[in-house]
């Protein structure tokens, strides 16, 4: 899909390189449009996940599962964005594609910024970006899409708890 990204400025936390990178698709923009990068391979995929069957279906089980058993109570903030790469298609080589990703510094190949910003003046770019896709996801049963949330929610909590 032929997509017009808007450019962003990062500053590499490794190198403090300064660097370019698409982030945000800009035609007409709405709430729940996603650009998705892996962490190895820095490929994207576009997502709407407002038109998105998996990805409607993988936040309807988070609700469920929350329901049960009342996980985000002490959250400030909704996983669901941290875990909802289970229902999509990795890349040929394995690697998922998730949400807010930073770039590869071009540089040191590192993919943590220290700080991002929009270009000023905005600046952008034309891309042929593929929109992500479930086939995976689509052929398994209620229970292992269940089952692929749980086991991302638990690697999830186990990293959140180490990180303070």
């Amino acid at each position: 899909m032929k997509l017009k990204i808007q450019l962003y400025q990062f500053t590499c936390a490794n190198c403090s390189h300064k660097f370019q990178a698409p982030v945000y698709p800009f035609f007409d923009m709405s709430y729940g449009e996603f650009i998705l990068r892996t962490t190895e391979s820095n490929r994207l995929i576009y997502l709407n996940a407002n038109h998105d069957e998996a990805f409607l279906e993988a936040s309807r089980i988070l609700d469920e599962i929350n329901q049960v058993k009342k996980l985000f109570d002490h959250q400030k903030f909704d996983p669901f964005q941290e875990i909802v790469h289970v229902a999509y298609d990795p890349d040929k080589w394995g690697h998922y594609y998730k949400i807010g990703i930073d770039p590869h510094c071009p540089n040191c190949g590192a993919n943590e910024s220290k700080c991002f910003q929009a270009t000023n003046p905005p600046e952008y770019k034309v891309m042929d970006i593929p929109v992500a896709s479930s086939v995976l996801w689509k052929t398994l049963s209620s229970e292992e899409k269940k089952e692929r949330i749980e086991l991302e929610l638990d690697k999830f909590f186990k990293n959140d708890v180490t990180k303070k």
